[in-house]
């Protein structure tokens, strides 16, 4: 797995735009051994609230998940039905969504499968990312509560095969094993979280 090792280098990843190039990272990565287990035996016992990360099941009616527009007619609602029914919540916003394929992604419009271990949000970006969402004003009145943000992730097709998606227990996790990385786009500057520090992995082979 690649981790960031030190803070010896400020981390940065530029993003181009999707379909134009592939990210570039600075920073001191590396790549270290680490064990991860099929989280499929274990689905039963993994909580939202202890993990940070679940697994469930999801029949979608969706038919081409390449198709864009379909996604957002059929899967938006599909997901915002999951949301409610995993967490309880009172208002979903499905705001977002990314397909990621390792056959020539830069060539197809995709993007490739990111191979640094991380978290997409910081505590500054992620009530940044409701105000671009649904404005200051109406932010403003939602930020006062509880909110969170959620990847759902699936295969689009049959099992994964090839880089599957890993995630970390956050049990495992210690506040000084975080680090705020820059993540430059073309349009905007914003901020995710790099783990910093090998601890153990629960993965799984077949994400969704």
């Amino acid at each position: 797995m690649n981790y960031l090792a030190d803070l010896s280098v400020a981390p940065v990843t530029y993003n181009p735009p999707q379909g134009t190039g592939v990210p570039r990272r600075v920073g001191n990565y590396q790549n270290f051994t680490v064990r991860i287990h099929d989280a499929r035996p274990m689905a039963k016992d993994l909580s939202l609230d202890r993990q940070g990360w679940a697994l469930t099941r999801h029949d979608t009616k969706i038919v081409n998940f390449y198709d864009h527009a379909e996604v957002r007619r059929v899967y938006y609602p599909e997901m915002d039905a999951l949301i409610r029914r995993e967490t309880g919540a009172s208002r979903v916003v499905v705001f977002d969504h990314t397909l990621r394929h390792t056959d020539r992604p830069v060539e197809r419009n995709l993007r490739a499968p990111v191979q640094n271990v991380h978290n997409d949000y910081t505590e500054k970006s992620r009530p940044q990312r409701v105000r671009e969402l649904l404005g200051e004003e109406e932010a403003a009145a939602l930020l006062k509560k509880r909110f969170a943000e959620y990847n759902v992730w699936r295969p689009i097709a049959g099992p994964v095969k090839s880089w599957p998606l890993a995630l970390v227990d956050t049990q495992t996790i210690a506040r000084q094993d975080l680090a705020a990385c820059a993540l430059v786009c073309p349009t905007a500057l914003a901020k995710f979280i790099s783990a910093s520090t090998i601890r153990d992995i629960a993965g799984s082979t077949c994400p969704t």
